[in-house]
């Protein structure tokens, strides 16, 4: 990982480098080119120092593109991504839970139900032990409601796992719960 101590010109350089691949991430996306602008935020998180503002916002743009949305089925290297920040206790919690969320998304998708619940559930933990003064601390994160479109905004990390936690919760309960099929 990156030196970010205080006076290290390279956090700049890196910091420099991480906010083109996020305005890349962005112009993809503008233009609907969803593989691409997946890959530009990953590079944008990866380059990033990670006491970068932007950072979590490179990360849940990419996480919202390789599984939460959809767009596309995601790689061998998305879910090895995603494993490495869920592996990583260096990691602030809010990036290892929605790793963990994310890969239980993926697994959804690939018909691993005890997979899907198993990473949900290691969302739940993680989101849970994350410590008072973590879950105090403030990132921008893309933020929307069902009233509203989404805008940037600062919010605590508390806020952020709370909400992937939430949807891990919800997630877990369909898969114990199932409901009974109707009977045509």
């Amino acid at each position: 990982r990156h030196d970010t101590s205080p006076g290290n010109p390279w956090a700049t350089l890196y910091a420099a480098k991480a906010a083109q691949h996020l305005q890349e991430a962005g112009k993809a996306a503008q233009a609907g080119a969803w593989r691409a602008s997946a890959d530009a935020y990953l590079e944008a998180m990866t380059a990033a120092p990670r006491t970068w503002e932007q950072r979590w916002y490179a990360f849940s743009g990419f996480t919202s593109l390789v599984a939460s949305e959809r767009r596309f089925p995601p790689t061998e290297h998305d879910l090895k991504a995603l494993r490495a920040v869920a592996c990583d206790e260096n990691e602030p919690p809010h990036f290892r839970c929605e790793a963990e969320f994310s890969i239980g998304l993926a697994r959804w998708e690939a018909r691993d139900r005890e997979g899907a619940a198993r990473h949900y559930r290691t969302a739940l933990e993680v989101a849970g032990a994350a410590s008072v003064q973590e879950r105090a601390a403030r990132t921008h994160t893309s933020w929307n409601d069902a009233n509203s479109a989404p805008s940037l905004e600062l919010r605590t990390v508390g806020e952020i796992l709370d909400r992937t936690a939430a949807n891990a919760r919800k997630n877990l309960s369909i898969l114990e719960n199932p409901r009974p099929r109707e009977v045509s």
